[in-house]
């Protein structure tokens, strides 16, 4: 699939009626109001475009007008709406649109503030059983707001990358997400990174991935833990056998951190990627990685 480059909505809509399968539009935030209009009456019809892509367009208010057109047009699958100065009454038109929509498998809405907004986009997963991939990374809520995804999660089937870096979910989110983690067997891929998550919030994310049986994936990459919850996270890697890729980079792990970890690691037979860079352990604890590594077959 070819994707079109386009530097205005006019070149945008001449895109989609020349048959373009995947549209990326950047107007520099001097988009003509009109021709917006113009696009997204072409796109409700559209059976061609299955991907677009509006980073960085603000396109603030002109959300709703978008989410009433993708409700009725059933081929486009990728949704990239990454810094468009969407806020909550926004975010929850996209809510709305996400009960109705079965086409939509990617949506990615990171740098925008949602914030309150986010909790109507929780609970309409609980209504949406297509959308695979959901990027809400740097979208200014806080851990209230994980609790309603995490109890989205406890129900829905479909959704397999959720990303919720750069918000404040915290050890109280953590422990909601770790509860959700112990039920939920689609998710593959989380990233919880820079959430302020401090040891208690990853103790309890450690102990969920005992009774998880689909991650494979799991980004905790410069929270604020350090040897106690590695600790709790080594004793998780002797048992799970579903994680392929674990990525600590950024932390506060020690030697016994390290070491812990390592002892995980001699027993594990799943992981293939560990991540463990910029972080407090010395040459003590880096060569019991390495020996770990060395002993483990996979």
């Amino acid at each position: 699939m070819t994707t079109m480059e386009c530097g205005s909505y006019a070149e945008a809509l001449r895109s989609l009626e020349s048959g373009e399968e995947s549209i990326i539009v950047q107007t520099n935030h001097r988009g003509n109001e009109n021709d917006f209009k113009l696009l997204l009456e072409k796109l409700v019809n559209c059976d061609t475009c299955s991907s677009l892509d509006f980073s960085g367009n603000y396109i603030g208010e002109g959300t709703a007008l978008l989410c009433d057109v993708l409700k009725r047009n059933s081929k486009l699958s990728s949704l990239n709406l990454l810094n468009n100065s969407i806020g909550p009454n926004q975010a929850r038109n996209i809510a709305e649109l996400l009960k109705l929509n079965d086409s939509l498998l990617e949506l990615r809405l990171g740098q925008n503030p949602t914030e309150t907004g986010a909790v109507a986009i929780a609970d309409a997963l609980k209504v949406n059983q297509s959308l695979r991939i959901l990027d809400l990374f740097d979208n200014e809520f806080e851990s209230g707001v994980i609790k309603r995804m995490a109890d989205a999660l406890k129900v829905n089937s479909s959704l397999t990358d959720l990303s919720l870096s750069c918000n404040s979910v915290e050890d109280i989110g953590a422990r909601d997400l770790a509860e959700a983690l112990t039920v939920n067997s689609s998710l593959l891929f989380l990233n919880c990174s820079c959430c302020a998550i401090e040891d208690e919030g990853i103790i309890e994310i450690s102990k969920s991935m005992i009774a998880n049986t689909g991650l494979k994936k799991l980004e905790l990459n410069e929270n604020q833990f350090g040897d106690e919850a590695a600790r709790e996270l080594g004793r998780a890697l002797k048992v799970n056998s579903t994680l392929v890729e674990l990525s600590l980079w950024g932390c506060r792990i020690g030697d016994p951190g390290a070491i812990a970890i390592a002892n995980g690691l001699e027993h594990n037979t799943s992981l293939q990627n560990l991540s463990l860079s910029l972080n407090c352990f010395g040459l003590n604890g880096a060569s019991e990685i390495a020996q770990a590594i060395a002993k483990n077959t996979i």
